[in-house]
């Protein structure tokens, strides 16, 4: 049972390669007719507004990401929304690149809905702004139309892990990047950056040399509708993420995407909160139904063990995911720069029963060895 967040589960087991564009150049009219194809279907499984560009860019959602700050920041002082290790990555970015910037930076000793009013009363409306829509790492999410509506300034988002399953308000924002990894259940390596064509794609940084395969301007953004990329990319990807495609839209798009992360979740939830050892953290997840990765902490009052120190728990934590894996369930750790959690994936590539026989198993493993955390006292 594959809980991983990325590349998550994959909902199909076999990819029928003899139809795959390999031993030809990318640049050749086979290939690109399958990127064509690629930039077709993301249209059409996120209906996309006509005046929204789509391109491929190679080195996955950070890639994407990064390629829309330096291509389009730099006219404008930058506002960054820091709740995550990726969306604190952009925030990082900004800095290196010594734009006037004012980050808003969670406390997590603040309610999240606290926070969401003081994002709401600290963003500058003449500023630009960079946010990370559904955070992976931790469960959070922010994407607040009140917000966004009246804003002035660029909007750019990180959506890795809300593509092709959260209402995303494209009108309302200029770039939007993610990877096809998660919701769909394909390979990394190549990033999606969906871009308001109104958007200015002149680099502003004539002092600042942009890499390559991220320089964006009116002749790449033609070249790139056209099939065409900034540099070689893998066909045996391209591949896998059209597989993918086709069988999200023959499925029934975010509607099914939705509706199967929702019961998958519940599934997840019902079997492991039987175990009084274990809490359920979902964050603003529950409610909004936006998510596929809720995530499970110990509660340490409840089996007060003596270690406090991080690396401690995160060593019991691995202890527990070790034994797991022997009992074939994956991937169920936190994000290293979280505290320490399990955390299980529970996108619609992952099928019910899956989920549930999943869930079952941890359960009795952790029943089973948490007598042996004393190992690590």
């Amino acid at each position: 049972m594959y809980f991983s967040c990325g590349p998550t589960r994959k909902l199909h087991d076999n990819i029928n390669l003899k139809e795959a564009c390999l031993h030809r150049s990318h640049r050749s009219t086979s290939a690109r007719d399958k990127i064509k194809e690629i930039l077709f279907l993301v249209r059409k499984a996120l209906n996309l507004p006509k005046n929204y560009e789509v391109i491929l860019i190679n080195g996955s959602a950070t890639a994407a990401v990064e390629c829309a700050l330096w291509n389009l920041l730099g006219s404008r002082p930058v506002n960054t929304i820091v709740f995550d290790t990726f969306s604190k990555r952009w925030m990082e970015d900004v800095i290196k690149l010594k734009l006037p910037h004012v980050p808003i930076i969670y406390d997590s000793n603040l309610n999240f809905d606290d926070f969401k009013s003081v994002i709401f009363k600290q963003v500058n409306s003449r500023y630009d702004l960079v946010f990370t829509h559904t955070a992976t790492a931790n469960g959070l999410y922010w994407c607040d139309e009140n917000v966004l509506l009246n804003h002035q300034g660029l909007k750019i988002c990180d959506a890795t892990s809300a593509a092709f399953i959260a209402d995303i308000p494209w009108q309302m924002l200029d770039a939007v990047a993610f990877s096809f990894a998660k919701v769909l259940g394909a390979e990394g390596g190549i990033g999606c950056l969906i871009l308001n064509s109104s958007c200015d794609y002149i680099n502003n940084f004539s002092t600042i040399p942009t890499p390559r395969f991220m320089q964006l301007s009116e002749m790449s953004i033609s070249e790139m509708k056209n099939g065409y990329t900034l540099n070689t990319i893998s066909m045996l990807v391209i591949e896998d993420i059209l597989f993918a495609l086709r069988m999200y839209i023959s499925n029934g798009g975010r509607k099914w995407a939705k509706n199967r992360a929702i019961e998958n979740q519940a599934l997840l939830v019902n079997c492991l909160s039987e175990c009084d050892m274990l809490s359920v953290s979902t964050n603003d997840f529950v409610p909004q139904i936006t998510f596929a990765t809720p995530k499970w902490n110990l509660l340490r009052q409840k089996i007060n063990y003596s270690f406090s120190e991080k690396h401690e728990q995160w060593q019991f934590l691995n202890f527990i995911e070790q034994k797991a894996n022997k009992m074939q369930v994956y991937d169920i750790s936190g994000h290293s720069s979280e505290n320490p959690c399990w955390r299980f994936w529970t996108g619609p590539t992952l099928p019910a029963s899956e989920v549930k026989q999943g869930a079952m198993l941890f359960k009795q493993c952790f029943e089973k060895y948490f007598a042996d955390f004393t190992l690590f006292k």
